[in-house]
């Protein structure tokens, strides 16, 4: 199985002030050449995080899917050195984590 390979990115995507208010969205997308975009996430309420927030947790979540699955093959190579290893475990992690866009 493989997937389309990364670096995935986040875009925002307000709504057209002409048209009626909908829910804010947020396109995962391939990062290379033009863009394709990989999925379309939409912010609902949760409770957990707040009214609007999950969309965009949802979506970095998502864009960091590539990282997340190299970090943890680089974790089954020993022959990488364990700070390395560590180092690109948090570099995802990180990406997961970010500021909303």
């Amino acid at each position: 199985m493989t997937h389309t390979p990364g670096p995935w990115t986040v875009e925002r995507i307000d709504d057209d002030p002409d048209e009626p208010p909908r829910k804010v969205r947020y396109l995962v997308l391939e990062a290379r050449d033009a863009g394709e975009v990989l999925a379309e996430v939409f912010d609902r309420p949760a409770p957990a995080v707040g009214p609007g927030l999950d969309g965009v947790a949802n979506a970095r979540l998502m864009a960091a899917a590539p990282d997340l699955v190299a970090a943890l093959q680089d974790c089954q190579n020993y022959q990488i050195p364990l700070a390395i290893r560590q180092a690109r475990v948090r570099a995802a992690l990180a990406k997961v984590r970010q500021r909303p866009v």
